[in-house]
């Protein structure tokens, strides 16, 4: 059976999974009563609702069905979620992806497959609610919106359960749900033996932002940072507000200087946002980065410490460059004084 290729978010999209915190909770009758929900109303032997983690299919609520998890690249779910539509798979026999599946050889000897993608509050596709049966048949279009209510029932009751790891201002993860990430993104990285960065952005000034300009403007100057370093890092990468005025970019698979790349290109689109901003605020962020080689054992505290030393080390140059610029000018002005002086 071929694996599902991996969501070129993935990054983002076990992030968004991660901050809902419920993979290996419990069982709990707000997810069964939609499971059994749907069972009944397709009138199918099982019904789960599953989770796509980063090596596992991991199941919320599985009726009908023993097993708790499986290979994800076992899992028909695993290709759920590779686009927002419900997948059919009539008969999964005579389905090249399927056909040679120990879940349709084996138990459950799965023929009949429906599932509607599951998403994150942030649109990240992070299982789906599927019907199965062990004979082959065919869904109408009733079907399948039925199956999407359902669906969207599951997301509004997964909604409820990421508020703590989330950052209310800027809709990034917080640094609770940062850690979580960036540890589960670590052990990704070792298993795949890829590398690993951790990069660290600070606006600057942020207290002067706030007070000459007031807390309304340094919120947007916060929600603008968040957006700008969003659009510059890949999908696959996870972007955290952990402090104040402190971001966190956790990547997997890098090069040794991507944090300078990083540095780079958020200057360009900083300069870029500055020119065409229209309120009186001019963002500044400092950046320092860190990357960790397969064979590494430094944990994610040691990557931010490191990460945090090399971000002081740039707002130190940054600082000391903009004093010299400063100077240069009052120099400059000084000698066009002495000049019209003379001149007079």
């Amino acid at each position: 059976m071929p694996a599902a290729r991996i969501p070129d978010n993935e990054g983002r999209r076990l992030a968004a999974l991660l901050a809902l915190r419920v993979l290996d909770t419990g069982p709990e009758e707000r997810f069964d009563r939609i499971a059994r929900m749907a069972q009944k109303m397709f009138d199918v032997p099982m019904a789960t609702i599953s989770l796509v983690d980063f090596d596992r299919q991991w199941f919320k609520s599985h009726i009908g069905m023993s097993t708790r998890e499986t290979p994800r690249s076992h899992a028909f779910c695993a290709h759920t979620i590779l686009e927002n539509e419900v997948l059919v798979v009539e008969d999964a026999r005579r389905d090249s992806r399927f056909s040679d599946s120990p879940l349709v050889l084996d138990d459950p000897q799965i023929r009949f497959y429906a599932g509607a993608p599951i998403s994150a509050p942030g649109g990240e596709l992070v299982g789906a609610l599927c019907v199965i049966d062990r004979e082959a048949r065919s869904a109408s279009a009733d079907d399948i919106e039925t199956l999407r209510d359902l669906a969207a029932v599951v997301e509004s009751e997964l909604a409820a359960s990421q508020l703590a790891v989330v950052d209310e201002l800027t809709q990034l993860l917080n640094r609770r749900g940062f850690d979580l990430t960036a540890n589960h993104l670590m052990t990704l990285a070792s298993r795949s033996a890829v590398t690993m960065s951790l990069v660290l952005a600070d606006l600057d000034d942020m207290k002067s932002i706030n007070d000459s300009l007031g807390h309304e403007y340094g919120d947007q100057a916060l929600r603008d940072s968040a957006e700008l370093l969003t659009k510059i890092f890949r999908g696959s990468d996870v972007v955290a507000r952990i402090g104040g005025d402190e971001f966190a970019i956790a990547a997997f698979d890098t090069s040794e200087d991507f944090g300078e790349l990083a540095s780079a290109r958020l200057k360009e689109v900083v300069d870029i946002h500055n020119g065409s901003s229209t309120i009186p605020v001019r963002l500044s962020l400092s950046v320092g980065g860190v990357t960790r080689e397969p064979h590494d054992a430094l944990s994610v505290d040691e990557m931010l410490r490191d990460a945090d030393a090399a971000m002081y080390s740039a707002k130190r140059r940054s600082r000391a460059d903009r004093l010299y610029a400063q100077a240069s000018d009052l120099t400059e002005l000084d000698c066009d004084v002495r000049q019209s002086i003379r001149a007079a």
